[in-house]
């Protein structure tokens, strides 16, 4: 350390240089597949540019953060299979599409049955969690199938092919009844939208050989109505990320979803559901966090100013150091300086010291 170097002020600049190497390493962190913190080949942050510029999208935390809300979409994105749904999560969902909110599940073999089961309509319909293959019709393989048989609805408007990367199907069954739950939720029977090839079959995930009467067309893509709100279902979760949204007409397809669901309103908020992954990075994390809450951007602007008063104040202290001005003798008492003085001159007499420092004060009133 280099004479007159204040310790604190070095304290400081290493501290933001842990600040920022750490916030580096959270951004360039490995993240989860189908993440919108991901923007790697296997995340879903082009999601997020696709419907930013025209609607106020956002990302929740926590279904609680659904709480009150009665309008818009959100999107659930193979939700981690480690990481289940609570009975909150359960009920906060649950409310929101009963109230008109609308919902999408994409899943293949993640654990959206655990909430299709506690919405009540596990039984009517669910992902199947065996392997599709088409040895036929693909794009790459056999676990890469190409679905090209839809009905016609809004959903699937525009769109001729679309790509599938180690899918799922849905297994689908009929109503036993109109309503479901306490209290009674009225859903509509399950409208079929999208189905794989007729040669098409299901296999394990190791090898691609059909399992016995799979062989044959198979529900891929499905909604429902669920109170004033829909669900819409899609067994392969895949087809939105990064590397699979612009291969067919994948990104037509999340585009119709969001244009469905939101009725075609650029008010109607999306809200992208991160609290079912394994992790999240922790900047990342906080950035979202205080960027969606007012008070939290508050809190934050002023705890930026004052980090950024105490260090001009540090390096204001380092300056004066630097130029040979002791601080710590700014405000000594006359006794005081006369005392130190004679300690570092004990050959000067009181008499001296005290001309000296009269001199001093003078001089500086002249200036």
């Amino acid at each position: 350390m280099k004479r007159g170097e204040a310790p604190h002020t070095i304290l400081v600049v290493a501290g933001i240089v842990i600040i920022i190497l750490a916030a580096a390493l959270s951004f360039n962190y490995p993240r989860e597949d189908f993440s919108v913190y991901n923007g790697q080949w296997n995340g879903d942050s082009d999601l997020r540019t696709l419907v930013q510029n025209d609607h106020p999208s956002s990302v929740i935390f926590g279904e609680k953060d659904l709480s009150g809300k009665s309008s818009g979409a959100l999107l659930l994105i193979n939700p981690n299979g480690n990481v289940g749904f609570s009975q909150d999560d359960i009920s906060s969902i649950r409310s929101f599409v009963t109230a008109g909110g609308l919902l999408l599940t994409a899943n293949d073999f993640g654990n959206a049955n655990q909430l299709l089961d506690g919405l009540g309509i596990g039984s009517v319909v669910r992902f199947n969690g065996s392997l599709l293959y088409d040895d036929y019709y693909n794009w790459a393989g056999a676990a890469l199938p190409s679905i090209s048989t839809f009905s016609n609805s809004d959903l699937t408007s525009g769109i001729k092919d679309l790509s599938f990367n180690y899918a799922t199907v849905l297994d689908v069954g009929t109503l036993n009844g109109t309503a479901v739950g306490s209290p009674a939720v009225s859903i509509g029977n399950v409208t079929v939208l999208a189905k794989s090839s007729p040669v098409s079959y299901l296999g394990g995930s190791n090898v691609a050989s059909p399992e016995n009467g799979t062989r044959g067309k198979k529900p891929v893509l499905a909604s429902l109505t669920y109170g004033e709100g829909k669900i819409i279902l899609l067994s392969d979760p895949s087809v939105f990320i990064n590397d699979m949204i612009g291969r067919g007409d994948n990104e037509q397809l999340f585009k119709n979803v969001v244009a469905n669901l939101t009725s075609g309103d650029p008010q109607a908020p999306v809200f992208f559901d991160e609290s079912h992954r394994a992790q999240e990075p922790l900047f990342t994390v906080a950035y979202l966090r205080i960027n969606s809450d007012e008070t939290l951007q508050y809190v934050a602007v002023l705890a930026a100013l004052g980090t950024f008063a105490a260090v001009l104040t540090a390096m204001r202290i380092n300056r004066r150091k630097r130029k040979g001005i002791d601080v710590s003798q700014l405000r000594l008492t006359d006794e005081a300086m006369l005392s130190d003085v004679a300690k570092r001159h004990p050959e000067w007499s009181t008499t001296q010291i005290r001309k000296l420092l009269r001199g001093t004060r003078i001089g500086k009133k002249k200036r």
